[in-house]
């Protein structure tokens, strides 16, 4: 497959609106036969440019990933669910180290300015703060499927298959049906599930 041939399957991927070292980036991809992102549907109400990439993560990593992010130290007992939540100051566990790595090479981005981990059981839901002006997140979904939902009625829940890279792009501030650039989401699980959340361009937002 030629590169350009690659480039434009990339941005009928990402939209012709897309920013080069976006496109270039799912180019690499689409040559090395890895998952691809595709872009959200627009009644998710998430911002313009996010994406996701099923199958993200391969099939073979995922149980010593979950392994690790278990037997991790430092997490808090919430009624709904369990989190991890280090401090940002703090070095990143070898285990999200290495995912985060790969999520920057995959998307373009600069090292994380924090991360966290919801683990919920069926039934249990989380409560996700998402965005802000200058934030992107991405969540790497573990296990069962989960959804994200909004709090208005008009947006349709997103599903979140285990391995799955969710890429949310930074928000605008006053958009329809959320009155500042901060969402709030629900993460919804039908079964154990784990939910990795990076954040970048916290300290901007901040």
């Amino acid at each position: 497959l030629e590169f350009d041939a690659a480039l434009q399957a990339a941005r009928r991927r990402l939209g012709e609106a897309c920013e080069t070292e976006a496109a270039l980036a799912e180019a690499s991809r689409v040559l090395n036969d890895e998952p691809g992102f595709e872009p959200l549907p627009s009644a998710c109400g998430e911002p313009a440019g996010s994406a996701v990439a099923v199958g993200w993560l391969p099939e073979d990593a995922a149980p010593l990933l979950q392994h690790e992010v278990v037997r991790e130290a430092g997490w808090e007992v919430l009624p709904t669910q369990r989190l991890l939540r280090p401090s940002p100051s703090a070095p990143l566990p070898a285990w999200a180290s290495d995912v985060a790595r790969r999520v920057c090479a995959s998307c373009s981005l600069p090292p994380p300015d924090s991360f966290e981990v919801h683990a919920c059981e069926a039934g249990q839901q989380a409560a996700l703060r998402l965005g802000g002006t200058s934030e992107t997140v991405a969540i790497l979904s573990l296990g069962e499927v989960a959804s994200l939902v909004s709090p208005s009625p008009e947006f349709a829940p997103l599903a979140l298959s285990h391995r799955s890279l969710l890429l949310l792009q930074p928000r605008a501030a006053g958009r329809q049906g959320e009155r500042t650039a901060v969402a709030r989401r629900r993460l919804q699980a039908s079964g154990r599930h784990l939910a990795i959340v990076f954040r970048f361009g916290s300290k901007e937002a901040g």
